[in-house]
């Protein structure tokens, strides 16, 4: 693996994906002028937002990404700098991942894989993949969240040198770094979401409404938001990969998603994005 500079290097940064996410990574390098790319397919597939770049192009765009479409890549040779880093923030399960990364592992298998711990482990990441870069969790929602500390989970086969890349990268972007263990979820996002998922069984069984709920935890136990409003803030669909995630790791049926959280996802409700979840929002107060 190359050895680098590590008080002043700016990493060059390959991001991989379409999901909402990749605009949180691509925003956040932005911030901080670190050079990237976003490798894209020529046909993206999502149920919101989407539109035409302007007709040069056959690939449609997420309304999240058209601030970055000069940043975007269609194959791993437009690369124009190998990348340091290569980023994959999606929600999906391990083998959906590897889908995406295989490719570009393999042309770069000297990169770290920053992975977010959402839909897989880093290890199980590692397992699917097959090859020999070296993996690093990390929790994609303090992106989105704008969170300042940023959990860490090294795969069982990560090098000391690339978990301290990892690190490094993190810090160089503001965040403080926090070493967990390499599970599902993570530290908080784990318990986020269990925590969301009953406030979502109380909403289905009529226990309160949802505004309700809200106001019991924010005034009962000083909670920041109301766990539907994190949930929205979130996006539903993160939530109920998060949770399914957990349910398939360990079968247990504290983790099985609430069937409200999956029909809201199904009919796309998923929160601030879409103007709908739990709660409605009007357009200059959605999440772009």
């Amino acid at each position: 693996m190359a050895v680098y500079s590590l008080d002043s290097h700016k990493f060059s940064t390959l991001i991989v994906g379409n999901s909402r996410a990749v605009a949180d990574i691509a925003r956040t390098l932005t911030e901080a002028e670190f050079p990237f790319s976003i490798l894209v397919e020529p046909m993206l597939d999502d149920l919101f937002g989407f539109s035409d770049p302007g007709g040069a192009s056959s690939i449609l765009v997420p309304s999240y990404l058209q601030a970055y479409v000069h940043q975007f890549v269609g194959d791993v040779s437009e690369v124009q700098r190998p990348p340091d880093i290569i980023i994959e923030p999606s929600s999906l399960p391990a083998r959906e991942k590897s889908e995406m990364l295989i490719e570009v592992s393999d042309e770069y298998p000297d990169a770290v894989i920053l992975s977010s711990s959402i839909g897989c482990t880093a290890t199980e990441l590692f397992a699917q993949l097959g090859l020999q870069n070296n993996i690093v969790g990390f929790n994609a929602i303090a992106l989105a969240q704008h969170i300042s500390m940023m959990e860490i989970a090294p795969a069982m086969t990560a090098s000391e040198q690339s978990i301290a890349i990892a690190k490094r990268f993190w810090t160089s972007l503001g965040f403080t770094t926090e070493s967990v263990e390499d599970r599902v979820g993570l530290c908080s996002p784990r318990i986020l979401a269990t925590l969301i998922n009953e406030a979502a069984f109380a909403v289905l069984e009529k226990v309160a409404t949802a505004e309700d709920i809200d106001t019991a935890m924010k005034l009962g136990v000083n909670y920041p938001k109301g766990l539907l409003e994190w949930a929205d803030e979130i996006g539903i669909e993160v939530i109920v990969a998060l949770l399914d995630a957990l349910h398939r790791e360990y079968g247990q049926e504290r983790y099985r998603p609430c069937v409200l959280l999956k029909q809201m996802m199904r009919a796309g409700r998923i929160g601030k994005f879409s103007g709908r979840g739990f709660f409605e929002y009007p357009p200059q107060e959605r999440i772009a």
